[in-house]
């Protein structure tokens, strides 16, 4: 075989070999439930003592020391604009809190374009197109595909935190009505939270440690609509702060939320079920009816060809 065309085969397993090395290298083979409890212990108690460093969050292991790495090492994004104003608040909301999550991503993304556009040119050489033609879309679509699923991330999340919030307000409830504290509550419901796996835990878990380290309870709630963009915790946030403010009673407050987020989320289901029809039409005339038309038409079109073609 000519050396020319074991060129595309060399740089197709290169780049292949390239691309699974790179996620080997970035998973993190630790053991992540002891190791990521042992990191929220210690961010709490250096947020208690007034700490607050950013390199109080960075992971051991691989991916640790690859966001370590890409905080040191990285040109830093550029926040003044509003695209990356956006991408940066997309990857809050899909649970990327690091300071070194948007350099990494715009990393990832210039690798992964790269990698398009290469993969691109190999294809085109291969079935012989164009190869500046097959190289653009290549990088365009792996340019694109990152904040893609950054975005699906961030939507699925916060759909699972919409869904959490009435449960969790209802454990409040409970905790306030047993007569503790709204703070204490936040802690006890935070770590049962958080024990079960609930992506609230963790923010309550955060917002009990900034209160414990100075900050203000209406801070703390902001911070944690902003950092997951979820509507319905802003309604929170701003029925709780007006609640402390006048005095009222803390557990009807929580109560008539609680009510008020099971309406909507009956109310979006019922949307979402109003929707589907209209988004059936589609694959509906896309697929099912051409079948339908082949099974109707078809024996009589057969045996009308048979009659007349006998003929």
């Amino acid at each position: 075989m000519a050396t020319g065309a074991l060129m595309p085969i060399f740089w197709v397993f290169l780049l292949t070999f390239a691309a699974c090395a790179t996620l080997y290298l970035a998973v993190d083979r630790s053991d992540r439930p002891t190791q990521r409890r042992l990191q929220d212990l210690a961010v709490k108690f250096r947020m208690t003592d007034g700490d607050y460093g950013e390199d109080a969050s960075v992971d051991s292991g691989v991916a640790g020391n690859l966001l370590a790495w890409a905080q040191r090492r990285l040109p830093e994004p550029n926040v003044d604009k509003p695209a990356v104003e956006k991408m940066v608040q997309t990857l809050q909301y899909a649970g990327f809190n690091h300071p070194a999550a948007p350099r990494v991503f715009m990393a990832i993304r210039l690798a992964a374009t790269v990698l398009g556009a290469g993969l691109g040119y190999l294809a085109a050489r291969a079935i012989g197109g164009s190869g500046i033609v097959f190289a653009f879309f290549g990088g365009g679509i792996c340019y694109a595909l990152p904040i893609f699923m950054v975005r699906s991330m961030a939507r699925s999340r916060q759909i699972k935190i919409r869904r959490e919030l009435p449960d969790v307000i209802d454990l409040l409830i409970v905790c306030v009505e047993c007569g503790l504290g709204l703070l204490a509550a936040i802690r006890i419901v935070g770590r049962e939270s958080e024990r079960q796996a609930r992506l609230l835990g963790g923010q309550l878990n955060q917002v009990s440690a900034e209160l414990a380290a100075g900050a203000t309870l209406a801070d703390g709630l902001r911070g944690v609509a902003q950092r997951t963009g979820v509507e319905d915790l802003k309604t929170l946030a701003a029925i709780l702060v007006q609640s402390e403010k006048l005095g009222t009673e803390m557990a009807q407050a929580l109560r008539a939320t609680a009510d008020q987020l099971r309406i909507k989320r009956t109310m979006r289901a019922e949307e979402m079920a109003q929707k589907l029809p209209v988004k059936m039409v589609f694959p509906l005339v896309l697929f099912l009816l051409p079948a339908t038309m082949i099974i109707l038409t078809g024996p009589p079109m057969i045996q009308f060809l048979r009659v007349f073609g006998s003929r």
